[in-house]
């Protein structure tokens, strides 16, 4: 019996060691739409959430992403992909050691871009299968940063 109760012990120690998020998965200000493209118009911020996205995220207003996985799901390069427009913010980070990622869903690149009179804060982050090779030189074919340094 002793040797039993040893070993059930030591299971339900072993729980204790993980490291769970703090908080709850949430998103405040403009909801996820069921189609089409994501407008941010007003402060949006993501907490401890995995999205997968069949379409574009334009950001108009503020969009910020803490703990947080986005994964952009094209049908081919380029389809789909985020747009930091003049006024917009995107600020991507991490809280407790646990870190942000924007990747693509699938093979398939997205684009990314950040235009002049935007604000784009990337803290311990991650950005994945961004951009694609094409014979167009710009903002069409991957990562587009024009931003007053």
């Amino acid at each position: 019996m002793v040797r039993l109760f040893a070993v059930f012990t030591a299971v339900l120690m072993v729980p204790s060691v993980f490291v769970v998020k703090p908080g709850s998965s949430s998103i405040t200000g403009v909801q996820l739409p069921q189609s089409g493209d994501w407008d941010i118009t007003s402060p949006t911020t993501v907490t401890d959430e995995t999205i997968t996205f069949h379409g574009n995220i334009i950001v108009e207003s503020s969009l910020t992403l803490i703990n947080t996985t986005l994964l952009i799901d094209c049908d081919h390069d380029g389809q789909f992909g985020i747009d930091v427009l003049s006024g917009g913010s995107l600020i991507i980070t991490n809280e407790y050691g646990f870190s942000s990622e924007i990747n693509s869903s699938n093979q398939y690149a997205y684009t990314f871009r950040a235009r002049s009179g935007s604000v784009l804060e990337l803290i311990d982050c991650e950005i994945h299968k961004c951009g694609f090779y094409s014979e167009q030189i710009g903002s069409s074919s991957g990562v587009y940063i024009d931003l007053n340094l």
